[in-house]
């Protein structure tokens, strides 16, 4: 089993609520440096293809979706 699939797995193993992970997440990002942010991109993208930052905007777009037409 490589690195990759180790992560995957330990990712889909984990109970810790998801809703904690992403706010947890979300926070670290927000406080980060340029330097730090741009490092925390890098493994986004080395693990789903995506930055951070690109995920948090498909994360709005999906909000904006779901969000109530009133």
């Amino acid at each position: 089993m490589n690195l990759y699939e180790i992560i995957v797995r330990e990712m889909e193993t984990d109970d810790a609520a998801p809703e904690r992970i992403a706010a947890k997440l979300k926070d670290t990002y927000a406080q980060a440096s340029p330097e730090a942010r741009a490092l925390i991109d890098d493994i986004f993208i080395s693990l789903t293809g995506w930055s951070f930052a690109t995920l948090l905007d498909k994360e709005r777009a999906q909000d904006d979706v779901n969000a109530p037409m009133w």
